[in-house]
């Protein structure tokens, strides 16, 4: 009888190894699938990496050129005014010009 009884806990407990190493086999697959995720994720991390630096020099690039335009605006401005006083002035010569004229 105890032999019988230790046989079969032995059996048992066998039973119960391969349901563990079975268990464990899918935990293995399990953990194997995860890390080919964590793989194609960081893939994915550095590429979008990649693209927000290029998007940073870009945005650098266009911010350059914005305050170019803007120097060169402020030079526009500028000679639109001095030309608005050339303007005034040959305005008023003329003016005094008609003034002699009609005189």
């Amino acid at each position: 009888g105890q032999i019988a009884s230790l046989n079969q806990a032995v059996a048992e407990r066998d039973g119960q190894i391969v349901s563990l190493n079975q268990a464990v086999a899918e935990r293995d697959g399990q953990i194997a699938s995860l890390n080919q995720a964590v793989t194609e994720r960081d893939a994915q991390i550095a590429n979008l990496n990649k693209a927000v630096t290029e998007r940073d020099g870009q945005i650098a690039s266009l911010n350059q050129a914005v305050t170019e335009r803007d120097g060169q605006i402020a030079s526009l401005n500028q000679a639109v005014a001095e030309r608005d006083g050339q303007i005034v002035s040959l305005n008023q010569a003329v003016a005094e010009r008609d003034g002699q004229i009609a005189s």
